[in-house]
């Protein structure tokens, strides 16, 4: 904690900034594997190798960001919130958006039930893709884009009855999504989105953005309360075993080092080729290669030999210093994590300093990219996928966005004649 707290501790915009949260979960891996080197469970090799892949990945984030020192945003803000108003085409592409991502869910629900009362885990269905997998993918990306334009439309000045009510519904399926959903981070995930776009946009939602870090520390009460609510639902606990699960989950950051590390499993996980490790999610998706030609998960993998438990659907994230090690070697590795970092250190750079006339859609994209890495530090194959994830369906967006833009005009004048 000290060292994390020396480190970090002018970096984080607030409990709802991603990158806070993710840097929680890598303070408790790191706890994990000094603990395995306290009880001599683990070898020189990796720990000197978490640890110079550790440093890279702190290197790279700090590379060139001297100036990447957030300040008391509000400080600097207009007195007055600036009003910002949209047109017919965005609401256009938002009500097309707001529909595909209803649908997905629908769609999953009527596939395989409810997740939140279902024995079988939404992770088990897109883990091998296809079934409610694609599903599962266009309701991870359309719901960033949905909530944004949603909140972007009823914090308008434009007074659009029509279009603020159907704002309104979708907000509410949102929530009842994300309930259903069954996610334990569930309602801390809406929180960040929300805060995120808060963020972007804090020139015109001064009021609101200055509430939420008003208020933080008990809109994440909330979000705790809700985790210990699903826990206790799904699982059947009580209250105490609620909490203690909810504990486990904090501290188990570092699960994929206890199970890697001893015993020298890290060794039998399959090594992949450049290709598979960076778009065989991609090619899964799009069928481009049969299934058996691609990796399942490392922590799928890594959780069936620790466990012995073959075909076991559930495992650790594979953070980058394990995933460095295995796909690219000792000393790649730890090239890797650097890379890790320096990409986290760009993203995050253009996500704080990103200028307040920049477009809609240009807000959009970076917070996209923002979810995307970082996870980069403590799940480089998720990162990986959800970045396939946009490549695939985000050009949906930027062509509808761009036809029905240019296609309004004709269709006014031909509504004319």
């Amino acid at each position: 904690m000290v060292i994390y707290y020396v480190l970090f501790r002018k970096q984080f915009l607030s409990l709802f900034d991603p990158f806070t949260l993710a840097t929680i979960s890598s303070m408790m891996g790191f706890s994990v594997v000094l603990f395995l080197r306290i009880t001599d469970t683990i070898s020189d090799r990796y720990f000197l190798h978490y640890l110079f892949s550790q440093v890279a990945f702190f290197i790279g984030f700090f590379l060139y960001n001297t100036k990447l020192r957030p300040k008391k945003i509000e400080r600097n803000l207009a007195y007055d919130s600036i009003q910002v108003s949209y047109s017919n085409s965005l609401f256009y592409v938002f009500t097309i958006t707001s529909i595909l991502y209803i649908i997905s869910n629908i769609a999953i629900y009527m596939i395989s039930g409810i997740p939140l009362f279902s024995e079988i885990s939404r992770l088990e269905h897109s883990a091998v893709g296809g079934g409610t997998g694609v599903f599962s993918r266009i309701t991870a990306v359309f719901l960033p884009i949905t909530l944004y334009f949603a909140l972007y439309i009823v914090s308008s000045a434009r007074k659009n009855v029509v279009h603020r009510m159907y704002s309104y519904f979708v907000l509410f399926l949102i929530v009842v999504f994300t309930i259903f959903e069954g996610a334990k981070s569930g309602v801390l995930y809406i929180l960040s989105l929300v805060f995120m776009i808060l963020y972007l946009n804090r020139e015109s939602y001064r009021k609101a953005y200055l509430k939420m870090k008003k208020n933080q520390f008990k809109l994440f009460a909330i979000a705790t309360i809700s985790s210990i609510i699903v826990i206790v639902v799904q699982a059947g606990n009580n209250l105490g075993g609620a909490l203690t699960a909810l504990m486990f989950r904090l501290v188990s950051s570092g699960d994929t080092y206890y199970m890697a590390y001893p015993n020298n499993t890290i060794e039998s996980l399959t090594q992949s080729n450049f290709l598979v490790v960076f778009f065989g999610d991609f090619f899964r998706t799009t069928r481009v290669l049969p299934e058996e030609f691609i990796h399942l998960g490392m922590g799928f993998e890594l959780s069936a030999i620790a466990n012995n438990a073959p075909g076991i659907l559930a495992g650790p994230n594979p953070r980058h210093n394990l995933f460095g090690y295995v796909h690219f070697g000792f000393w790649g590795g730890i090239l890797f994590s650097f890379f890790c970092g320096l990409i986290l250190n760009i993203t995050r750079s253009r996500f704080i300093y990103l200028a307040s006339s920049s477009s809609f859609y240009e807000k959009m994209l970076v917070m996209l990219l923002y979810l995307v890495v970082f996870r980069i530090e403590a799940d480089p194959p998720s990162a990986i996928a959800n970045f396939n994830n946009l490549i695939i369906f985000l050009p949906v967006i930027i062509f509808l966005g761009y036809t029905i833009k240019y296609a309004q005009p004709r269709l006014l004048v031909n509504k004319a004649y």
